[in-house]
């Protein structure tokens, strides 16, 4: 076994783009492909994140980030195990190591197998376990039960019903098998993430080919992996589940369906309790494709969406991330990337209720792609960045407010090409509302409000960094900064 590890910024891998106030963008490339598919927090440590990497060596190795909560490189590890590797997800474990699943291929002309590596709390190779059978098998994602084993979901075309099936392995914490089960009918069923409640029951989404094109799949089973329910769901074309979580007693399923219009995908949102019986569905996007790949339950309800889009970037993809409120609302809906491929695969909320999300960007590149890593404050901003905005049929803009730091009052401009009706909300870098405009009915042309630097009971406001918001027709649009100096 060979394996490289870099710590701080030694090696060719380095953080390319910085910015503070808690926020930042960060990527890791060498001289070919990097990717990051899931992230999570590492309590009193950072973050860590899943990927794979092709600069270490002549094939692809498993790739591990550390960063510390200030977005600080601290470890970068690659895990070769003499074939071809990639992690999908990761969990910790009670002894401060990590346990990560992906798939393996021993040679070029063998199948994928099932992964599972455990790795100490300096990301040293414990043990590593190979399963499935004598077709492709993988593992999608990792999830810590309640009775302290883990469950593993992904995929399988050795075992089931034929094609492909959902796969679950049950396993305990030195990697020994338990059980599994597949779920799945004669066609493709292609195994994604999984949640778990606090009685073992195992939330699966997949895609299924009922029909001619794919519909979402949403599997409960018990805690021993026996079908409690199975549920499917179709727009007018392709429509895929691609991850799940837990809020409380609601779970959530994400991925993209097919609404028509310009034949472009929207990101899906589905919520059910735990009957099976689905509380809301809504779906999100802009003029042209917007796929969800991950959803995270937020501290105060709703949910933080990530995928990518070509709605911003006319012909290219874009990294999206969208937030969205406990009711099924979208709240805000933003692109970030620069004139080439860009994709977040995962999303999560942090302790200080920012956003961190990871996938790839070929922006700027040394190689092919590289590993992108970035942290939004709670309104999707990124401190020195513009965000890109879903574009619309350009009935607004939203100008720079002015004067730009201002004290004591300053003027918000904004421009209507129609009749439609307007919000103005201003927020503090906690992202609490302060003060608001709500529901201006107003004509074609250029209109203002001016701040006074009071909330909404008439108290002044603190110096400091707001961000104002347009919303028309009650759809989150643009937003901006501006600086309060007493």
């Amino acid at each position: 076994m060979r394996s490289l590890l870099f710590i701080l910024l030694l090696s060719a891998f380095s953080p390319r783009f910085i910015f503070g106030d808690d926020t930042f963008i960060k990527t890791f490339g060498g001289t070919d492909n990097e990717e990051l598919y899931s992230g999570s927090l590492v309590p009193e440590r950072g973050y860590i994140f899943w990927g794979y990497t092709k600069s270490f060596s002549t094939t692809m190795d498993g790739y591990i980030i550390l960063l510390s909560e200030e977005g600080d490189l601290l470890a970068e590890k690659a895990i070769d195990l003499g074939g071809e590797e990639l992690f999908k997800n990761g969990v910790g474990t009670p002894d401060g190591g990590f346990m990560a699943v992906g798939y393996i291929r021993k040679t070029g002309s063998d199948p994928l197998d099932v992964l599972v590596v455990k790795l100490d709390g300096k990301l040293e190779v414990q043990w590593s376990k190979i399963l499935g059978g004598e077709q492709d098998d993988y593992g999608f994602s990792i999830q810590e039960a309640p009775d302290g084993n883990y469950i593993i979901s992904g995929g399988t075309h050795s075992f089931g019903h034929g094609d492909e099936d959902v796969y679950l392995i049950k396993i305990n914490g030195n990697g020994d098998t338990l059980w599994t089960a597949t779920y799945g009918d004669t066609q493709e069923d292609e195994g994604r993430t999984c949640a778990l409640d606090d009685k073992g029951n195992i939330y699966i989404t997949a895609k299924t080919m009922f029909g001619f094109t794919p519909d979402m799949y949403m599997i409960k089973v018990d805690s021993i992996g026996s079908e409690v329910w199975l549920k499917t769901f179709s727009t007018m074309g392709w429509t895929e589940g691609y991850d799940v979580c837990m809020a409380d007693t609601v779970i959530a399923y994400t991925g993209y369906g097919y609404w028509g219009g310009n034949y472009s995908h929207d990101m899906l949102l589905i919520t059910m309790n735990a009957k099976g019986d689905t509380i809301f569905t809504n779906h999100f996007g802009g003029s042209d494709d917007d796929y969800a790949f991950s959803i995270s339950p937020v501290h105060d309800g709703g949910y933080i969406l990530a995928g990518k889009s070509l709605s911003f970037n006319l012909g290219q993809f874009d990294a999206i991330l969208g937030r969205v409120d406990a009711k099924g609302q979208l709240t805000w809906l933003y692109g970030f990337g620069g004139e080439d491929e860009d994709i977040f695969w995962d999303v999560f909320e942090t302790d200080d209720h920012h956003f961190l999300a990871c996938g790839l960007t070929k922006t700027n590149t040394t190689g092919g792609a590289d590993a992108y890593i970035v942290k939004t404050d709670s309104l999707g901003i990124v401190t020195g960045m513009e965000q890109k905005h879903s574009p619309e049929p350009n009935n607004y803009m939203l100008g720079q407010n002015y004067p730009n730091p201002f004290n004591p009052e300053t003027v918000i401009p904004f421009t209507l090409k129609q009749t439609q009706s307007v919000t103005i909300e201003i927020y503090n870098n906690k992202g609490e509302k302060v003060k608001g405009w709500s529901d201006l009915t107003l004509e074609p042309g250029h209109h203002t409000v001016k701040w006074d630097g009071q909330d909404a009971k008439s108290r002044p406001v603190s110096s400091g960094v707001y961000f104002y918001r347009l919303l028309v027709q009650g759809k989150p649009m643009s937003v901006k900064k501006m600086i309060l100096l007493r």
